[in-house]
């Protein structure tokens, strides 16, 4: 069975510096089969969550934890970034 087109941009998490595009560096998508169920606030966790575990955030660690109300798509969005994760080898 065919999916229909996605209507939402693709969710980049990060884009390789020129630097790393030399060395094949690419750029890290979302996959969209889970991006077209993600709603503005859970792309944006999903990006947070990244970046988090990737030690792109100037905190002093890496990690995070996700805690809000239930049913906001804390479950989607920690698939959404695992996914990603072994998808590109990361």
């Amino acid at each position: 069975k065919e999916e229909p087109p996605c209507d939402k941009p693709p969710l980049v998490l990060w884009e390789p510096d020129e630097e790393a595009k030399e060395k094949g560096g690419q750029p890290v998508v979302v996959d969209v089969m889970l991006t077209r169920f993600l709603r503005e606030h859970q792309r944006f966790g999903v990006k947070f969550v990244f970046e988090c575990l990737m030690g792109l955030k100037e905190v002093g660690g890496n990690g995070c934890i996700l805690a809000d109300d239930m049913g906001l798509g804390k479950s989607l969005q920690s698939l959404s970034v695992m996914w990603t994760l072994l998808k590109q080898g990361l």
